[in-house]
């Protein structure tokens, strides 16, 4: 049975991993696609597709639009960020296959541009359906994420371990009252050039639970 966490997670392990430094080659594109694993912690090898996404990247680096897919390669629908008159990301929308909209998000950013808040709303009626706020270490990489309902209650936190590159290598998922309710933990099998992973294996309580395989092309 899929797990329910299964197709945020493969969001937030993209997300996670893009916020480039200064010292960092600026990603144009990646293409991430996360797996189901067969055997256990002695033998395993990947099963069945579950998920994949497009990330398009702007020149200063910044994701400019996601695409996501089924796990029969089908566009499911598209995500496109939104820009101010001075070319900061201000909020972005999600459009179905038909390029009808069918939500849009405000962004709150600081003072170096980094995202701290988000808000979804309904396309048609407006409605507030969730709010987001994210956090970041001192080289600018994303390290947690807290869903909140429309009433700005806690739903769900994430917390992401980076290792020394900012590649993501554990995520751990809590309740509102800050239990975790899933750890999975990821062995990098392989890195590009820039020594970002482009192939990664996750484990939840030292049992194989998924593979990860991403390609990047950069600026």
């Amino acid at each position: 049975m899929k797990h329910p966490f299964v197709i945020l997670w493969a969001c937030l392990l993209l997300f996670s991993a893009c916020e480039p430094t200064k010292k960092e080659k600026l990603k144009s594109e990646i293409r991430l696609e996360r797996w189901t694993v067969q055997g256990d912690s002695l033998s395993y090898e990947k099963g069945e597709i579950q998920y994949l996404e497009t990330t398009i990247f702007d020149k200063n680096g910044d994701i400019e639009a996601v695409a996501y897919y089924n796990n029969n390669k089908e566009l499911t629908g598209k995500e496109s960020k939104v820009y101010d008159k001075e070319g900061r990301i201000i909020g972005a929308q999600f459009r179905d296959t038909q390029d009808s909209l069918l939500s849009y998000y405000t962004y709150q950013l600081d003072n170096t541009g980094k995202k701290t808040q988000s808000k979804a709303y309904d396309a048609i009626t407006n409605e507030l359906l969730r709010q987001e706020t994210y956090s970041y270490n001192s080289a600018g990489k994303l390290t947690g994420k807290t869903i909140l309902d429309s009433r700005g209650l806690p739903m769900r936190k994430f917390e992401f371990k980076l290792d020394e590159k900012g590649n993501e290598i554990e995520v751990r998922v809590l309740n509102p009252n800050d239990v975790p309710i899933l750890i999975e933990e990821f062995k990098i099998t392989k890195l590009d050039g820039q020594k970002n992973w482009i192939e990664k294996w996750g484990f939840v309580n030292d049992q194989p639970f998924s593979y990860l395989a991403r390609e990047i092309e950069y600026q």
